[in-house]
């Protein structure tokens, strides 16, 4: 979408980002208390981030004849450049926050800078330089190089820092003053890497194709080549002569590695768990202490990736079970209904 996208089209676009979420029930969306006008994004929601550049596409169209299309979005940090007296900026900015103000919203603007930080950026219109910007509240930190995450990874993590500095660094000067926090970072990581200034040309943006992936979770312990006993799989299932062979074989199916929790997050969660109900007064501290004994579920899990427009999974395979206790193999195997887990797509 363009800046210049009229005004009826992004606001029935932002509503209907809202229709197929957790937080629409009944053709109703669910509202913030004391009011029946607005509705709530919560932070981490599947359309949170649609959502908002939806809203911030919209307030860009409407400010951007304050300053002629000098201005940039990214999510809700806003960059606009004006050739004008300070004064007049002054105006401008009482401007743009009037039309925050009459749309519901509120907005902080800086205004007769000279230099800016923006995003991991520091630029300056006198000289016309950029060079990076860490917060100083920021600690750098990276994957250590012994840590249980895949190879590929690993390996590619020095590279695609060197990348970044480079790209925001504006000369070779600029590049070595900047780069003793990234080089400290990845010495305490483990990595035997020396950053070097290499600005590489723009490419241009080739029209990639499409693909599947498949997700086994990552461990270091495996010894099994997943990758290719999947592969070998898929060819044996999707020969040539098969009708879906053009979308199921090699070349479309692509290998990606979601990292497990490692031990200290598994066990902070449970603690805080307990730890809460125990300042709540639900339970005494001898009840934590206690052995707890695990129910066992004989049900199968069915995971499947979640999404915004499946239908209810659940009310299928209960309407459906009848069917597989038809066949005396199936209902071995599955004699109960089967048990739907969601994980994040």
């Amino acid at each position: 979408m363009h800046p210049d996208s009229r005004t009826s089209l992004c606001r029935t676009a932002t509503s209907h980002t809202r229709k197929k979420t957790l937080l629409y029930h009944q053709n109703t969306p669910w509202e913030k208390k004391n009011t029946n006008i607005l509705f709530d994004v919560t932070m981490g929601s599947y359309d949170g981030a649609e959502t908002c550049e939806l809203v911030g596409i919209y307030m860009l169209s409407l400010i951007t004849p304050k300053f002629k299309g000098q201005v940039g979005l990214y999510h809700d940090d806003r960059l606009a450049v004006c050739r004008a007296t300070p004064k007049q900026i002054e105006k401008t900015k009482q401007e743009v926050s009037e039309i925050f103000q009459s749309n519901g919203l509120k907005i902080t603007i800086e205004a007769n800078k000279k230099t800016i930080n923006f995003l991991d950026v520091t630029l300056n219109l006198t000289s016309g330089s950029y060079k990076p910007f860490i917060n100083p509240n920021n600690k750098i930190l990276y994957f250590h190089q012994q840590s249980n995450h895949p190879p590929t990874l690993l390996k590619n993590i020095p590279a695609n820092i060197n990348k970044r500095p480079t790209s925001i660094s504006s000369s070779q000067k600029v590049f070595d003053k900047a780069i003793p926090p990234y080089q400290k970072a990845l010495d305490e990581s483990g990595y035997d890497y020396k950053p070097t200034y290499n600005p590489q040309p723009k490419r241009s943006r080739n029209c990639q194709r499409k693909i599947i992936l498949y997700n086994p979770p990552w461990n270091t312990n495996a010894k099994t080549n997943l990758g290719r006993k999947f592969l070998k799989i898929v060819d044996r299932c999707f020969t040539n002569g098969h009708s879906l062979h053009k979308i199921f074989n090699k070349h479309p199916l692509k290998l990606s590695y979601p990292c497990m929790l490692n031990m200290k997050s598994i066990i902070s969660s449970h603690n805080k768990v307990l730890l809460s109900d125990f300042q709540l007064g639900r339970i005494s501290w001898k009840m934590t202490l206690r052995d707890k004994q695990s129910s066992k579920n004989s049900r199968i899990p069915l995971v499947v990736s979640y999404h915004p427009m499946l239908p209810n999974i659940a009310e299928i395979l209960h309407r459906l079970h009848p069917l597989l206790q038809s066949s005396r193999r199936c209902k071995e195997v599955i004699p109960g209904v089967p048990m739907v887990a969601f994980r994040r797509p």
